[in-house]
């Protein structure tokens, strides 16, 4: 957080879930953020854990290569983006893939996209209207 601001344009970078931190909450109310890291059990992904991650407002990018983005192994995975025009890029077990787990990717009014070249697998979806 930057000053007295609840919300800005920020960089999230790596934030683990592990068997050394089981447990990550990250909620980020407002801005043009980006969530970037290589790590596994990242932006809402567990790794033998629970993470969650919420991002109420903002045109985000989410920028993962394992265990990622509302995905878990062993774990629970939670990753809810309420709004924006938000860019999703991940190689692997991302986008709410769960393995002996659960796993949700929730993305609000937003829209996923990614590309896929050299085994990067990415995804566009419709926009999901929420209730």
């Amino acid at each position: 957080m930057r000053g007295n601001r609840l919300g800005g344009n920020d960089v999230y970078h790596e934030g683990t879930v592990s068997p050394q931190r089981p447990v990550l909450v990250v909620i980020d109310l407002a801005g043009n953020d980006r969530y970037e890291g290589t790590q596994p059990g990242i932006q809402g992904g567990a790794l033998l854990g629970i993470s969650m991650l919420i991002d109420v407002a903002g045109d985000d990018v989410y920028d993962a290569k394992d265990i990622a983005q509302g995905s878990a192994v062993g774990g629970v995975g939670i990753l809810i983006d309420f709004s924006g025009n938000d860019r999703y890029r991940g190689l692997r077990r991302v986008q709410g893939t769960p393995s002996a787990a659960w796993a949700s990717c929730s993305t609000g009014q937003a829209t996923t996209a990614t590309t896929q070249r050299c085994g990067h697998r990415v995804w566009r979806s419709p926009r999901i209207r929420s209730a």
